[in-house]
């Protein structure tokens, strides 16, 4: 073969074993920086489970003995419903407002002709004092949020931590600390007070979207909201004693058995469901009457009082 041919084949050798190391060389980096990827998210997923399983344990006291199977559940969803039908029936029928007021509402002949041209839903909302209405707007914001929740409960969600972490729950969490607000409002009638109580409410609602769940927090705060809702009750003027007695003390005596029946959970997964029933039920027409013996109140009274005669319903 000619100089040149072997030079040449020589070449040709060299230039194909070169390609060959790169192509080996790329490989095993390509290999190196998938594996290195792999590995470096390997311990991100590591520490969130890690860190899922360390807040499990941290509420695993408060799941103990609080289990609920899912027909009790759906009875917490429902159990939501006799404080809203009591609200409802309360603003339509005026049973919030005095027998004197209905009796000089009867006796005028003014009453006896409605004048106004909106709807009936919309007048009623013209008409009522605020303390009555900020009752109906507690109520009626928070009751679809706690049916839904206890409704995922019963159909969806596993018994466990996922319950309490769920977005349906820091929702309902938090739909109660806006009646609450509203509900200071109610018995209280002072703007001031309800701003005080509003901003309470709203960092204690913002702490449930925090990624770490403290149920005891949680339930000190929600305790707190209660009783800043109550206090104003002691504060009414120019009431008997006889009325504090019989408002003020009934509403505290449910409030305490419903209480115990939340933490104490004496009859295990339908206590729930008998803290709806005696913290929602009957507290909705105590709050009605509170506020109908608020000043505001029995300002706007007469004027509800002539409504509801000309519409008939009283």
């Amino acid at each position: 073969m000619p100089p040149y041919g072997k030079g040449f084949s020589t070449l040709l050798r060299s230039s194909r074993s070169s390609l060959s190391d790169k192509n080996s060389t790329s490989t095993t980096t390509l290999s190196s920086s998938d594996n290195n990827g792999i590995d470096e998210l390997e311990p991100d997923v590591e520490s969130q489970i890690e860190q899922q399983s360390e807040e499990s344990k941290d509420t695993s006291p408060y799941f103990s003995g609080r289990q609920m199977t899912n027909s009790q559940e759906m009875l917490n969803a429902f159990t939501m419903i006799p404080g809203l039908l009591a609200c409802i029936y309360t603003i339509h029928t005026g049973s919030w407002i005095s027998e004197e007021s209905m009796n000089i509402a009867h006796a005028n002949p003014s009453c006896q002709n409605s004048n106004m041209e909106d709807s009936d839903i919309i007048r009623m909302i013209k008409l009522l004092p605020y303390p009555v209405l900020a009752i109906a707007i507690g109520v009626c914001v928070h009751f679809p949020f706690s049916f839904y929740y206890h409704w995922l409960c019963a159909r969806h969600l596993p018994p466990g931590y996922q319950r309490i972490s769920h977005l349906s729950r820091r929702l309902d969490s938090a739909a109660i600390h806006f009646s609450s607000a509203m509900f200071s409002l109610s018995t209280s009638g002072n703007w001031i007070y309800f701003s005080l109580c509003a901003l309470y409410n709203a960092d204690s609602a913002f702490k449930h979207f925090q990624k770490k769940v403290q149920p005891q927090r949680n339930h000190r705060r929600l305790a707190l909201a209660m009783i800043l809702y109550i206090a104003p009750c002691v504060f009414i003027k120019n009431q008997p004693l006889s009325f504090f007695i019989d408002a003020f003390g009934k509403m505290i005596s449910l409030l305490v058995i419903g209480i115990w029946f939340f933490v104490a959970y004496p009859i295990g997964g339908y206590s729930h469901s008998v803290f709806h029933l005696l913290s929602h039920f009957p507290l909705v027409g105590f709050f009605f009457t509170i506020a109908s013996h608020l000043d505001i109140s029995l300002n706007q009274m007469g004027t509800v009082a002539c409504y509801l005669v000309s519409e008939g319903r009283i």
